[in-house]
């Protein structure tokens, strides 16, 4: 018997990433490392954006296997990466 997390089962074909929540979203990612999907991962970068009430937005990051200045270009580079596909799809 298969055992379906039907949380993660929501996010893999929600379309709209507003509607999933921060906790929801790094037990989907957990889940996807822990079924091999990225079985040669070393490093990881997590951004957190806080939306105080009162209009403030506060950042925070976690980051693993990385220095801060690889950290920055990673991010680079996958904001490039990001920006490339979406002109790809446009």
């Amino acid at each position: 018997m298969t055992v379906v997390d039907f949380d993660l089962a929501r996010i893999e074909r929600e379309q709209d990433n507003k509607k999933v929540g921060v906790a929801d979203l790094l037990r989907y990612a957990l889940a996807n490392i822990d079924k091999g999907e990225h079985k040669d991962a070393k490093r990881a970068i997590l951004c957190i954006i806080e939306e105080h009430e009162d209009g403030r937005v506060t950042l925070d990051g976690y980051r693993c296997g990385l220095s801060r200045l690889e950290e920055v270009g990673y991010l680079e580079a996958y904001q490039a990466q990001r920006l490339r596909a979406w002109w790809a799809d446009a």
